[in-house]
């Protein structure tokens, strides 16, 4: 396993972490009785890792976020090409065997909190959707809190929104997607796009979304001894995130706004994270408001593990499956 690998896999602890692991396993056997050791392994790793950093000035910890991501040129079965994208910075993934003209294209919105994280830290993650779904892909670097606290990420995913369809972009062939916190961004900038009367995508992709900066208790407490966060962290990021703005404002907490007239949405979420219940919730009243939801409770899988498909079958399985609900909606 070459270097980088391991490292987005568990962090900079991943000697500690694959020996911890060792002897819990040994001593009590998985932490979940259908955990593999790879399972067990990306679990506690991250969950060491963002212990670790939590506290630290943000650029240090988003520094240590990147230093996580696959290299880009680990990754060969896309080509990049630096863009802007609504007066922000973006990257286009073309898949080797797609037409850099091909009019098929999958806007992702990267996670991380609103707090860190960047279109290149999820290249790998990207370039496997867009694979997967046999589209171009356009990630934009939103701008994050604190410095621009919300609701500047929404601002901002509305523009590059927009400059798609300016630049010719048909809806009919556009899909927005996006994980953790930028799956709830892709909940919010639906719900914008319809307020204002603006052309929605043909469908929208979630994964993992955090649509509720309300929330508390239930999936919260009950799956932390599994995930990869603390509650207190998520509290945290989110009066980060809100610097004084409402938690209950539907921009901020999709799952509290009117969700009608929204286009097909395909929801992955791990029946082993702590978002489980807001996003089952989420799905459920999409479903009543008379949204073609598709939700997908994979058993025993922590947040945002679609990402660690490098080393996660259940992760490559997940993008399998949107990309084949891409490819659905995009008719292709």
């Amino acid at each position: 396993m070459p270097p980088w690998l391991l490292r987005a896999s568990l962090g900079r602890f991943a000697v500690a972490a694959a020996a911890s692991v060792t002897l819990a396993r040994a001593r009590r056997g998985p932490l979940r009785p259908a955990w593999g050791f790879m399972d067990e392994l990306v679990a506690t790793g991250m969950k060491a890792h963002f212990a670790r950093i939590e506290g630290r000035p943000w650029p240090e910890q988003r520094a240590t976020f990147a230093a996580m991501a696959a290299p880009e040129r680990s990754i060969r079965s896309v080509t990049f090409e630096r863009a802007s994208l609504g007066d922000r910075p973006a990257v286009w993934i073309t898949p080797r065997d797609v037409s850099p003209r091909d009019e098929h294209t999958l806007l992702f919105l990267h996670g991380g909190a609103y707090l860190f994280g960047s279109a290149g830290d999820y290249l790998d993650l990207i370039a496997r959707v867009a694979c997967s779904a046999g589209v171009r892909a356009v990630a934009v670097d939103y701008r994050l809190a604190p410095e621009h606290p919300f609701p500047a990420a929404l601002e901002d995913a509305v523009r590059a929104y927009l400059s798609l369809l300016a630049s010719g972009v048909d809806r009919s062939r556009l899909v927005v997607a996006g994980d953790s916190a930028g799956g709830g961004l892709t909940a919010s900038l639906l719900v914008a796009l319809r307020d204002s009367s603006i052309a929605l995508p043909a469908a929208a992709a979630l994964l993992c979304p955090w649509v509720d900066m309300t929330a508390r208790g239930g999936s919260l407490e009950q799956n932390e001894p599994f995930d990869v966060f603390t509650p207190s962290m998520i509290e945290r990021w989110a009066e980060t995130v809100l610097a004084g703005a409402d938690p209950a404002d539907p921009r901020a907490s999709p799952i509290l706004a009117d969700l009608r007239g929204l286009p097909p949405i395909l929801l992955q979420v791990g029946g082993a994270e702590m978002l489980l219940d807001q996003d089952v919730a989420f799905a459920e009243k999409a479903r009543d408001a008379g949204v073609d939801v598709t939700l997908r409770v994979w058993d025993d899988c922590i947040h945002d593990w679609q990402v660690y498909a490098q080393v996660l079958e259940s992760g490559r399985r997940a993008i399998e499956e949107i990309g084949e609900f891409v490819r659905s909606a995009t008719r292709r």
